[in-house]
């Protein structure tokens, strides 16, 4: 739930930095009306100086509350056809004609017209889907100093869903290594630093390419940015 409506999440974002997730609109409401901008409005972890840089969407979380409550996507998506077209506002058309699918039809059927089935989410078909195992250890290369090598996992082989990205990556060793913060923590792939918003089925396939051994990342401290 978010932390700043006490709702189900709409349009979940999470701060890469902390990993406090809100809904999109709550989050942007809230980091246009505070005096000081650039923290979490949970935790108050400094972000960049424009915070809109430090979130991303979290559509793992979001695809949990649509899987829950798939009614409440239902009832979203009629209200924002009502609220445009009260407005005389046109859709884009992509998002009408899903959110047409969505009303069943109901807008042209009387008293005695047939009560279309609850519309469901297309759930798109992508190779994210796909568990994926590998490793993730300490990264001992040449080009990490002594003091930024972290700890070895008591369970480095792990398996997962493709999708899992390098932010939620951070997160889990920041609680398996009692780490401070995500922010001091760098994933690797083949010594390329990866970026939070990369799943685990892109650095596969765009970093790894070797489909015959697992997936092998590694991780090290780092200065966190101000």
């Amino acid at each position: 739930m978010c932390r700043l409506c006490d709702g189900y999440f709409r349009d979940a974002h999470t701060i890469v930095e902390c990993m406090h997730t809100f809904c999109k609109s709550c989050l942007l409401r809230e980091f246009h009306t505070r005096q000081n901008k650039a923290t979490c409005p949970h935790c108050k972890m400094a972000l960049a100086a424009n915070p809109l840089n430090s979130i991303i969407a979290d559509h793992t979380m979001q695809e949990v509350v649509d899987k829950i409550f798939p009614e409440m996507a239902e009832r979203d998506d009629a209200a924002k056809v009502a609220f445009y077209d009260e407005r005389g506002i046109a859709l884009q058309e992509q998002h009408r004609a899903r959110d047409a699918e969505g009303l069943g039809g109901a807008a042209g059927g009387g008293a005695g017209a047939q009560q279309a089935a609850p519309p469901k989410r297309k759930k798109k078909s992508t190779d994210e889907d796909e568990a994926i195992s590998f490793k993730l250890a300490p990264d001992t290369g040449d080009g990490t100093p002594p003091g930024m090598v972290l700890q070895t996992l008591d369970k480095p082989f792990l398996r997962t869903s493709g999708k899992l990205k390098v932010v939620h990556l951070k997160k889990y060793l920041m609680k398996k290594l009692a780490l401070p913060s995500i922010g001091g923590i760098e994933i690797l792939c083949k010594s390329e630093t990866l970026g939070p918003e990369l799943s685990l089925i892109f650095i596969s396939k765009s970093r790894w390419l070797d489909p015959e051994h697992d997936l092998e990342l590694n991780y090290r401290g780092c200065e966190e940015q101000t």
